[in-house]
């Protein structure tokens, strides 16, 4: 049996998913992108040279849907990339990990992904990309791995949200993220140096964050992650 291919966007994302591995044969095979879009497509490519059962996107979103609070676990049915893009994800596979997580007593919501090569900074962004793509979030890699895999296997999105859409993220926060080496958390605190205001909302993106973070942790000890496609 083939493990599954993991792309994730940040390090504690790829930790959360390396801590609940364990002794799971065959142990997937993950990799991070650092919040990088040129890493992101070059971890893709890695990943495909690995031959996996199936392609996962795994990792923290952004919720496009006012409904959706920080915490909330989204399957993707589809992918939408920036130019309009839409590519179908293995329902099977799909079910398979829903009924997964809902044996495990873990709430999912099914829906599209819209993918974004910049973070989706504002509330009004956030209800216009809602608006043109009918995604429930927004993450920063998800298109990527659709569109670096092609057809070399089965691919599915699995993202837990971070930040709500009626949050602004502080230009502080957005610091953090650079284009050539990924996420980069010490430049928030130089950042916040020179934008104290900021302050109030690096912290509420953090608790956010947390919640995020927590049910991703939720899911991969479920071993929702590491079910090979079907």
């Amino acid at each position: 049996m083939r493990p599954v291919g993991i792309l994730t966007g940040l390090p504690a994302e790829a930790a959360i998913l390396e801590k609940a591995a364990g002794e799971i044969d065959p142990a997937p095979i993950i990799a991070c992108s650092r919040g990088a879009a040129r890493l992101a497509a070059e971890e893709a490519d890695r990943l495909v040279r690995e031959q996996p059962s199936g392609f996962l996107s795994f990792g923290l979103a952004g919720a496009l849907d006012p409904r959706l609070m920080p915490g909330t676990i989204v399957l993707a049915e589809r992918i939408i990339a920036p130019d309009g893009k839409t590519t179908i994800c293995d329902q099977t596979w799909l079910r398979a990990v829903a009924r997964h997580l809902s044996t495990a007593g873990i709430e999912v919501r099914v829906g599209g992904i819209a993918g974004a090569d910049r973070a989706v900074a504002t509330p009004e962004a956030k209800l216009d990309l809602a608006q043109r793509t009918g995604a429930l979030v927004v993450d920063m890699e998800s298109h990527v791995l659709a569109r670096r895999i092609r057809r070399a296997g089965p691919l599915l999105a699995l993202r837990a949200v971070a930040d709500p859409a009626g949050r602004t993220i502080p230009p502080a926060a957005m610091a953090a993220m650079t284009e050539e080496s990924g996420y980069r958390p010490e430049k928030t605190l130089i950042a916040l140096l020179r934008r104290p205001a900021d302050l109030g909302g690096v912290l509420k993106l953090a608790r956010d964050a947390k919640m995020g973070f927590a049910a991703l942790s939720r899911v991969a000890a479920s071993g929702a992650p590491f079910l090979p496609a079907v």
